[in-house]
């Protein structure tokens, strides 16, 4: 008679076989795929994104920004011309200012001259020096 030849054991010391250990390790090592920035984001966050969609349309809504556009201020903008020593009104004294300074505010005093804000002093302009510089 033939014998049979017998396997040899995997089994090794514990209680659990070998093929029970590698079905283990197998569903242990199992690789999730991985998420997008977007739902890591909303799924740490909890905010449902309808609820964003419709902040973000309040926010950007047409009717905000033609009141803002409505209520802006209209005036072109003025720079000086030139280089000039001005009288500040004041302080009553001259300054020298350069070139390209922003003219704030305007009010003309007659043909010649006008009381300029710039920066954060009244001065008084001779008209010629006053450059408009348009809308901008």
């Amino acid at each position: 008679m033939e014998e049979k030849k017998k396997e040899p054991s995997m089994n090794l010391s514990g209680s659990m076989s070998a093929e029970e250990k590698v079905e283990e390790a197998q569903s242990s090592t199992h690789i999730q795929p991985a998420k997008t920035i977007e739902e890591t984001i909303a799924e740490l966050s909890g905010v449902d994104n309808d609820q964003v969609a419709d902040i973000m349309e309040q926010i950007l809504d047409l009717a905000e920004y033609e009141k803002e556009l409505m209520s802006a201020d209209l005036q072109p903008g003025y720079l000086l011309a030139a280089d000039a020593w001005l009288y500040s009104i004041s302080r009553r004294s001259f300054f020298k200012l350069t070139a390209g300074s922003e003219i704030l505010s305007i009010e003309r005093v007659d043909d010649k001259k006008s009381h300029c804000l710039i920066n954060s002093d009244v001065f008084e302009v001779s008209n010629d020096l006053i450059d408009c510089v348009g809308w901008n």
